[in-house]
């Protein structure tokens, strides 16, 4: 009897406060859940509106820059900035070749990059512009260069990942070109990625002359012909800010080849008189248009095949240095780059 006393006391009790509140269980809740603020709202990206000058001075001061916020002109001033001032900064650089022996030699602008007596004076006149501005776009998204004063657009250009290093065959971002298969089982393209040692790989680039220039190689008079090709560099998101123009010599050989098709020829890379040179594959290459240069390991060319391939040069970086200076693992802002390639593939319209 007392525990029933006890108990409905007690209930009474909790009656009483409940009614208290005014509130009945269910409306309780709703109280609570108006009493719990909302959430914050997440912020939103807001892309960053940098200004030409601005850019311009963070690139300059060692900073990556994002150019996507630059309308076309802004871009293309940027562009012409930034190359005007590392064209300035490199001054004169007269790419001179000296054995010791017979009077040195240089590689002369004015006369398409071929290879003549030096007479000791060292001026702009003789030295290569390195970097080359970009001119625009076309409205199929085709880079647009300057040259001799006309405008030139780049045919393959649009949709060109800048930054692309291919280093495996088969690699969907190129139409590798159709070849024979081999009686070890693959193409000589294929195969050619399965040495390690040699580092091949395929990087985007841009032939806008097939002016035939010149290297001396070795105290010998033996001079290759050469290409100069032009290779953006990009901003963080891949947009070009300019190009750096580097030399292209055959290691020692060079085949040339065609996305998605069965084209294929094969060059000594020498002058006419040794077998089938650069200036007999002219006919096959296209001005203007872009290009996948096959790179490999500049040691593997140099060390395996002439250990003296090309010393003796005055404002040419040659060997591995070549390859990491393009690729941004070591700074050389003052010399040209001499790329051994032992393939070239021309890029179709996407």
């Amino acid at each position: 009897m007392y525990k029933i006393s006890l108990f409905l006391i007690l209930l009474t009790l909790i009656t009483a406060a409940c009614n208290s509140t005014g509130l009945t269980a269910s409306q309780s809740d709703v109280k609570l859940e108006q009493e719990i603020p909302p959430p914050t709202p997440a912020a939103t990206f807001t892309p960053e509106i940098a200004s030409v000058e601005d850019l311009y001075n963070r690139y300059f001061a060692g900073e990556e820059i994002d150019v996507s916020s630059l309308s076309e002109e802004e871009w293309v001033e940027l562009s012409i900035k930034l190359a005007e001032k590392k064209n300035a900064d490199r001054g004169v650089n007269v790419l001179i070749y000296d054995y010791g022996q017979d009077k040195p030699t240089f590689i002369d602008p004015s006369q398409n990059n071929m290879m003549v007596e030096y007479d000791g004076v060292a001026n702009l006149d003789k030295t290569i512009e390195m970097f080359i501005p970009i001119a625009g776009k076309d409205e199929q998204g085709n880079l647009q260069f300057e040259v001799d004063g006309e405008l030139v657009t780049i045919g393959a250009s649009a949709g060109i990942d800048w930054t692309m290093r291919v280093s495996e065959y088969g690699d969907p971002r190129i139409d590798w070109p159709i070849e024979e298969i081999k009686s070890h089982g693959m193409t000589n393209l294929e195969a050619s990625f399965q040495y390690k040692e040699r580092k091949d790989m395929y990087i985007p680039a841009i032939l806008l002359e097939k002016n035939l220039g010149q290297l001396q190689i070795t105290p010998v008079p033996t001079r290759r012909s050469t290409l100069s090709f032009l290779v953006p560099e990009t901003d963080i998101s891949g947009q070009p800010l300019y190009a750096r123009k580097v030399i292209v010599v055959g290691g020692p050989s060079i085949r040339f080849y065609e996305e998605g098709s069965d084209f294929n020829i094969r060059t000594s890379a020498v002058e006419p008189e040794h077998g089938l040179g650069f200036s007999q594959a002219l006919k096959f290459l296209n001005e203007n248009w872009t290009y996948y240069l096959g790179l490999m390991d500049q040691d593997y060319i140099y060390g395996g095949l002439n250990p003296e391939y090309l010393i003796n040069y005055q404002g040419l970086v040659s060997s591995s240095d070549s390859v990491a200076v393009l690729f941004g693992e070591k700074h050389n802002d003052k010399d040209m780059l001499s790329l051994a390639i032992p393939g070239i593939i021309k890029a179709k319209v996407k």
